[in-house]
């Protein structure tokens, strides 16, 4: 039997089992649509879950660390639900069984009107995609007056095997439009003792300027930012302290002149 706590036993092995988000059992008309729905679904892999694990093979159990691997799990987008269960083995040490339940990951919405055009907007994607941490959506929403908007965003929730999260995406608004991309080390746990983050960035659009009964004024306007930082964190447990230090750099233009933006 499982038992619920760990008193400083040698872990000896670590099993991942990894399941969906559907429950596929039974016969009825949910139950199908749960398997078909499961076959569809890429289940998280189990070296994705491993890395995320406060814990190896030869540490000792502590259970700490146990709640700790529990809550950085169910912590991530693409998993609803994590436990871990410590088993002896025999020998004085533990087995660790981690216990893991995916999210829906599949991304499927829009706006749907009775008048033309009927399909106003689409956003479509996975948060999961091939169960390997990475997420990949897009977006189209049709404009009333200008160009079309589009949406793209990726984002690597384990960039080169490490927990390192990288965040690209971008926007063509119906005038100008925006892109920005982040690489960081989030801070998942105190255990912890280095965060880090590296982000930049453009938009350009307009700015509106009010003129009473007249016509508003519109000034093109771009930004361009960067930045750099980092945190450092020291101290003893449920005692954290952090200090940390960012670099950033902003450029702000706008035309010379004024244009009209008619609707």
């Amino acid at each position: 039997p499982a038992q619920l706590l760990c008193h400083g036993e040698p872990i000896t092995a670590i099993e991942i089992h990894a399941y969906p988000p559907f429950e596929t059992g039974g016969t009825n008309v949910t139950a199908r649509i749960a398997r078909l729905a499961t076959k569809l679904h890429a289940t998280t892999r189990s070296e994705v879950i491993s890395r995320f694990l406060p814990i190896r093979v030869g540490d000792a159990c502590e259970d700490r660390r146990l709640h700790e691997a529990e809550r950085i799990l169910r912590a991530q987008p693409f998993i609803a639900d994590a436990n871990l269960l410590v088993t002896p083995d025999g020998t004085g040490g533990v087995n660790i069984d981690v216990v893991t339940f995916d999210e829906v990951s599949l991304v499927l919405d829009g706006t749907i009107t009775s008048k033309s055009p009927v399909i106003r907007s689409v956003r479509f994607g996975e948060e999961n995609l091939s169960g390997a941490a990475l997420s990949a959506t897009g977006a189209w929403e049709k404009s009333r007056f200008y160009r079309d908007i589009y949406k793209a965003r990726v984002v690597e929730y384990q960039l080169f095997g490490r927990p390192y999260q990288l965040s690209v995406q971008g926007t063509r608004n119906e005038i100008g439009g925006t892109w920005d991309a982040l690489i960081t080390h989030p801070f998942l746990t105190d255990l912890q003792r280095t965060s880090w983050r590296v982000s930049a960035g453009s938009s350009t659009g307009y700015r509106y300027f009010l003129r009473g009964q007249d016509p508003n004024a519109a000034l093109p306007f771009t930004r361009a930012y960067a930045d750099i930082g980092g945190v450092l964190a020291f101290g003893l447990v449920r005692h954290v302290f952090l200090v940390g230090a960012t670099v950033s750099k902003e450029r702000e233009r706008t035309g010379r002149m004024p244009v009209l933006v008619l609707n």
